[in-house]
C-alpha cells in the first residue's frame, strides 16, 4: 500500500548562515508536516537556534528558501513569522517579575484584548494543555518551572499553527512534558534538543540530526514507523556524531556532550 502524502506545513531549502568565519548552518533541507511532532537533535552549538530562529524571523539567511503552505515568504521578524502562524518558545525566560503573569502575556500579545479575556484564555489553555498558571500571581513568586508554563502559554495565546521551543522540557516535570507532547490539539511542535529522555513521551515523532557546520541530512523518520529500517536512533546515530553509537535502544541511548 503506498504511503500517504504528507502535508507539508514548512519546507525549507539550502539555508546558509553564518557569522564571520563561523558556518551555523550549511545548506539545511528539511520539511515539516503538519500533525507532527518534529526534534531537532544536535550538540551544543550545532546550529538548531539558529535554524528556528530564521523560521521565526529573528535572524536572516544568508541564502535559501522557506516555503509556508506551499507559499514561498520572507521572514524579516517575528510579527511576519506570527502573521505567517509561527510561534516561537525561546530557551531564555523574557518575563517582567514585577508584572503579573496575565499582564507579561498581555503586553506581548499583536492583538490587544481585555485584561479580563486574557485572564480567562489562560485559564483556558492551561487546563488544555494540563500546564496550570495562576494568571493573576506575580511572576517574581513563581518557580522556574511556573515560568516556562508561562511562555508556552503566552505563545499559545497567539493561536500558531507551528510551535517552536527551544529546549523546552528541562524545567519541566516528567506529566508536564507528557502533556506538552500529546499533540492531540491540532498543533504542529518542533522542539530542540541537545538530548532525548523526552523523546520516549509520543508515537508522533520525526527526528532530524544536526551537525554543526555540516550539510544537514534530513533524517525525517517517524519515531514509530513500523516500516523503519532498524531503530530510529541507529539511523541518526550513521549521520550526526552528537549520537551515541553504542545505544541503539530508545530508552537506553544517551548523547555526548560538549
Amino acid at each position: 500500500m503506498p504511503k500517504k502524502e504528507l502535508d507539508i506545513l514548512l519546507k525549507a531549502r539550502k539555508i546558509c548562515k553564518s557569522f564571520g568565519n563561523f558556518v551555523a548552518n550549511q545548506n539545511i533541507d528539511i520539511s515539516i508536516a503538519k500533525g507532527q511532532i518534529h526534534a531537532l537533535l544536535g550538540e551544543n552549538g550545532a546550529g538548531k537556534s539558529t535554524l528556528v530562529k530564521i523560521f521565526y524571523g529573528v535572524l536572516q539567511p544568508d541564502s535559501g528558501s522557506i516555503e509556508i503552505n506551499k507559499q514561498r515568504i520572507s521572514i524579516t521578524s517575528p510579527n511576519i513569522a506570527r502573521k505567517n502562524g509561527i510561534g516561537m518558545v525561546f530557551q531564555h525566560f523574557s518575563l517582567f517579575p514585577a508584572l503579573t503573569v496575565a499582564e507579561n502575556i498581555l503586553i506581548a500579545l499583536d492583538n490587544k484584548i481585555k485584561f479580563s479575556e486574557v485572564v480567562n484564555k489562560i485559564t483556558k489553555l492551561s487546563k488544555e494543555w494540563e500546564l496550570f498558571v495562576d494568571p493573576l500571581k506575580l511572576v517574581s513568586e513563581l518557580s522556574v518551572g511556573e515560568k516556562q508554563r508561562v511562555e508556552i502559554i503566552r505563545c499559545l495565546m497567539q493561536n500558531p499553527n507551528l510551535l517552536i521551543m527551544d529546549e523546552p522540557t528541562s524545567v519541566l516535570t516528567p506529566q508536564e512534558i507528557k502533556n506538552l507532547f500529546k499533540n492531540d490539539k491540532d498543533k504542529l511542535i518542533v522542539f530542540l534538543t541537545a538530548g532525548y529522555p523526552e523523546i520516549n513521551s509520543t508515537e508522533k515523532l520525526v527526528l532530524t540530526a544536526v551537525e554543526s557546520g555540516a550539510d544537514m541530512i534530513e533524517i525525517g523518520i517517524p519515531f514509530s514507523d513500523p516500516q523503519a529500517d532498524g531503530p530510529v536512533i541507529q539511523k541518526a546515530s550513521a549521520r550526526c556524531s552528537c549520537i551515541s553509537h553504542t545505544c541503539h535502544t530508545p530508552g537506553a541511548t544517551r548523547t555526548r556532550t560538549l
